[in-house]
């Protein structure tokens, strides 16, 4: 997922980079969640298609992956947030689905043909990430924001 915050164009010196005037740095943000990171499908009730939603994750999901016979299958974020893999086809129920957030953090869960929001028993890594504006990449600098237990009990 790219991101980018326009505070001018490069002819104008992005606020005043050019003009020594400092350069501008952002991070991301740690939403503030508690518990697990959850999935949940769009159509509970339907094998044969579907999409899933990650919900209650820290940072942005960069990607969604989806295990279908043996072989983990890139899904495709629609405009609406959700993730559709090849077809809308997961392979046989239960599904086993990998979220990577901005970071590169993974959280792989277990899903059901079942309704509503679904735990995944893990929640990301809470790093931030950062930036300098204008630069061509967002990887930065990562900062461990959480140095004692993060919420499943795993030390940072």
């Amino acid at each position: 997922m790219a991101a980018f915050l326009e505070l001018g164009t490069e002819e104008e010196d992005y606020l005043g980079q050019r003009a020594g005037l400092g350069s501008i740095t952002w991070r991301y943000v740690s939403c503030p969640t508690t518990g697990n990171a959850k999935f949940r499908l769009k159509e509970p009730a339907n094998q044969y298609w579907n999409q899933e939603i990650v919900e209650h994750h820290r940072f942005p999901i960069e990607s969604v992956k989806v295990h279908i016979d043996e072989v983990w299958v890139d899904a495709q974020r629609e405009p609406y947030n959700y993730f559709t893999p090849p077809g809308g086809d997961f392979g046989t129920p239960p599904y086993r689905v990998l979220a990577t957030d901005i970071n590169g953090n993974e959280v792989e869960g277990v899903i059901t043909l079942s309704s509503g929001s679904q735990d995944s028993g893990l929640q990301f890594v809470c790093e931030y990430s950062a930036g300098v504006l204008g630069s061509e990449s967002n990887g930065g600098d990562k900062i461990l924001a959480n140095s004692g237990l993060l919420d499943d009990g795993i030390s940072a």
